[in-house]
């Protein structure tokens, strides 16, 4: 789990790139409907390859998102099997900038405004414990590839001396009693912390300061950190992923003894640092620094477990994720995990980027393998991996409230966590009609329409439909295009080369078709036919659609009465989607699981 000040300035590099450049022209992207989140359709901006969009988060808020193009075009047209029609609109490119700067200066602020939120219910918590304990007992992401007190102990063995030498080092620069002392100024930081107000009036205000309960969490890491550096243990080799290379080569060996280091010395710079935020990344350097004194050890190249404690599982043995998927992730993953291990070796110095890819390759490739191997649950995870393993500490000291303000503490407590969840409802309140994905985007351009046609369509702007023509209204349209989903583009590709009527037939159900056989979602709801491309068929298919969802909601009462409601879940929500259909609408198109690198768009 990345720190504060971690995510704070990836954020902001970020956001330096993405305004770099002028430009005249911005996209407004309208996905299709289909059954799914954003149901109705979805809109969204484009700047290059940056998307911003929104979407429910829930409790009843709206969430500001920002993709890269490629990644939002997988999610929708290849897996949620949506059209996404691209309308190029022109405009000065102040007007471009201003828009990209306040999308980009919301999705800053919100993100700080969610923590806020969540540690205003985490401080609650924590000062309601206060009483109760002589030492605290803290939650500390990274700390969980070493042992917790009592256990941990100076283990010696091969591959655990990079640590010691970091350590050793340490102590040679800044004194013997180094580590000692900076370990008795964060016990004194801590148990002189005290509760701190935090206001946000707009969408784009936030806490410049920390939340008591992120401070006293970030203390805590710093000082977990100190305390694993003094005593110099050894990784629990049981978080240790090994890659699929069987030895290291001499010019391997040298490229990793390089790179342990670079870890030395910046954690002797870390150590050195003023920054109270920086515990976070002494743990996960102190991981690292000891997989890659274990791969020295063994000959061969370990690396931490990047998947972080909640991620979500699946179980190969379930039968709901098809065996072709579980294929083409497995050899997905061993091509990732060799490239990435091949740029590793292939640097001309150490770069932390390249050993993050590899830990995140490797670890996504292990528990592939394993779970196909043997059954067990695989865990999972999208997006960037940054090695998080957690533990819990106890024996940490405590905040010290002089005589009777520790009730105060609490009762403001609970004030502020009741208002901060109040002034986000206010902020970015989610409403169907009068805040969603598609007003939103409208509400953000910075012109509005003129004639009157523009006016009547922006009281329907909540209809993504709608929205797309209202910024016709306003803008001029330099070009228009649109993507095809990818169930389209699949039926269209073999129907030149196998026959457009054998192929029709084949793919208009989910029982006989190739592709949604190999590669459908199986939490899709219950449907037979896919909606034909020709309007006037439609009803027939969503008729009997609707009669196979009736008729299997009817079969699944005894499951539900003994406390299986999956089935008539599924089959309800078939003949929700199945409804449009008898009247021409085709909302359910069917979704994927997976989508193979040559299918994609």
């Amino acid at each position: 789990m990345p720190t504060i000040f971690h995510s704070t300035v990836v954020f902001a590099v970020s956001l330096a790139i993405a305004t770099a450049t002028n430009a005249t022209s911005f996209d407004i992207l309208a996905v299709e409907a289909n059954e799914g989140d954003s149901s109705g359709g979805h809109l969204a901006i484009r700047f290059d390859d940056q998307v911003f969009h929104y979407q429910h988060y829930g409790p009843g808020l709206l969430q500001l998102r920002r993709d890269r193009w490629d990644d939002f075009r997988y999610r929708y047209s290849d897996l949620g099997n949506r059209g996404i029609r691209i309308v190029e609109v022109a405009s000065d490119d102040d007007e471009v900038d201003e828009l990209r700067d306040r999308l980009a200066s919301e999705l800053f602020a919100q993100r700080r405004q969610l923590a806020l939120l969540e540690a205003a219910a985490d401080t609650t918590q924590l000062l309601d414990r206060l009483p109760g304990e002589n030492a605290l007992e803290i939650e500390i992401p990274a700390a969980g590839f070493f042992d917790t007190p009592p256990d941990l102990q100076p283990v010696r063995r091969p591959g655990c001396a990079a640590l010691a030498e970091v350590r050793d080092r340490v102590r040679a620069h800044f004194g013997a009693n180094a580590l000692a002392r900076e370990a008795a100024r964060i016990d004194g930081r801590i148990r002189a912390l005290s509760p701190t107000e935090h206001q946000v009036d707009s969408r784009t205000d936030y806490p410049r300061g920390l939340a008591f309960s992120e401070s006293l969490r970030q203390a805590a890491e710093l000082r977990v950190a100190i305390e694993i550096l003094s005593r110099a243990p050894c990784l629990r080799t049981e978080l240790l992923r090994p890659s699929a290379t069987d030895s290291l080569s001499a010019a391997q060996r040298r490229t990793l003894a390089q790179y342990i280091d670079d870890i030395g010395s910046r954690l002797v710079d870390l150590f050195a640092s003023p920054r109270e935020d920086r515990g976070g990344a002494m743990l996960v350097a102190m991981a690292r620094l000891g997989a890659l004194g274990e791969s020295l050890a063994a000959n061969r190249l370990l690396v931490v477990d990047a998947l972080p404690d909640d991620a979500d599982e699946i179980d190969p043995t379930s039968g709901r994720v098809r065996e072709p998927v579980l294929r083409a992730l497995l050899e997905q993953a061993s091509r990732d995990a060799d490239e990435a291990q091949q740029e590793l070796f292939a640097a001309a110095r150490p770069l932390e980027r390249l050993l993050t890819q590899v830990e995140a390759a490797t670890s996504r490739h292990y528990e592939l393998t394993n779970g196909v191997r043997s059954g067990t649950p695989i865990r999972v995870r999208s997006g960037p991996l940054i090695p998080s393993r957690a533990a819990t500490w106890s024996g940490l000291p405590k905040p010290r409230p002089p005589a009777g303000v520790l009730a105060q503490w609490q009762a403001r407590a609970v004030e502020a966590e009741a208002h901060a969840l109040q002034r986000m409802q206010a902020l970015w309140r989610y409403d169907l009609i009068a805040s969603n994905c598609a007003s939103e985007i409208i509400e953000q351009l910075p012109r509005r329409p003129e004639s009157l046609r523009g006016r009547l369509l922006e009281l329907f702007a909540f209809i993504p439909a709608v929205a797309d023509d209202v910024v016709g209204e306003s803008y001029t349209v330099v070009s228009t295009s649109r993507i095809a989903p990818f169930r389209e583009r699949y039926l269209e590709r073999e129907s030149r080369t196998r026959g457009s009527i054998k192929v029709a037939l084949r793919e208009s159900n989910r029982l006989t078709s190739r592709l949604y056989g190999d590669w459908g979602a199986s939490d899709d709801s219950l449907f037979l036919f896919f909606p034909p491309r020709s309007a006037l068929l439609r009803p027939l298919a969503g008729a009997g659609n609707l009669g196979v969802t009736v008729a299997a909601t009817i079969g699944s009462v005894p499951a539900a009465i003994n406390g299986d409601f999956e089935p008539i879940r599924a089959a309800a929500r078939g003949a929700v989607f199945s409804i449009p259909e008898l009247f021409f609408v085709p909302i359910r198109k069917g979704s994927f699981e997976y989508v193979p690198a040559n299918e994609r768009f």
